[in-house]
């Protein structure tokens, strides 16, 4: 292992790290104005009232129908990506490996094996690189039924 490789491998890591706080920010910013839409938005909560649907136009209805499915989405969505995710791991990186992972480090000091810390950053990698995975694709979901959220609301507002 050449220090080259290491150092390569750890700024992987950090940046997937700083990846994964991204993903979270993006995710509070969609669930934070999804929410300020429906609570300050006399139309949007309107639109949530199954008895204002059944006495509106059918297109009305429909942006209405779609608003509320897509605001559960979007919601829904948002909330996944900022929940804890665990990832089965034995990398001494991950707090949940501790305190097992204590000794296996020791044990490779003792033996001088830098190729432990190699294997280690690199599962620690594979395991930070699926979570900004499955966050992004949430992220993606979130982003999308924010934009049908839009559409839907205008259609009202120009229905209504």
């Amino acid at each position: 292992m050449s220090e080259r490789h290491l150092a390569h491998l750890v700024e992987a890591n950090r940046m997937f790290a700083d990846h994964i706080r991204t993903a979270d920010q993006k995710a509070a910013y969609i669930f934070t104005f999804i929410l300020a839409l429906v609570v300050w938005s006399a139309e949007t909560r309107r639109s949530f009232s199954l008895e204002h649907i059944a006495t509106t136009g059918i297109l009305n209805a429909v942006a209405g129908l779609v608003l509320m499915g897509a605001v559960g989405v979007a919601l829904v969505s948002a909330l996944c990506v900022v929940l804890p995710r665990s990832r089965p791991g034995t990398s001494i990186l991950f707090w949940g490996a501790w305190p097992g992972a204590a000794t296996a480090l020791d044990e490779a000091r003792r033996r001088d094996d830098t190729e432990f810390l190699y294997e280690d950053y690199l599962q620690n990698t594979k395991t930070l690189a699926a979570i900004c995975q499955a966050k992004y694709r949430m992220v993606a979901i979130a982003f999308r039924a924010m934009f049908v959220v839009f559409a839907s609301y205008l259609a009202l507002l120009m229905t209504g």
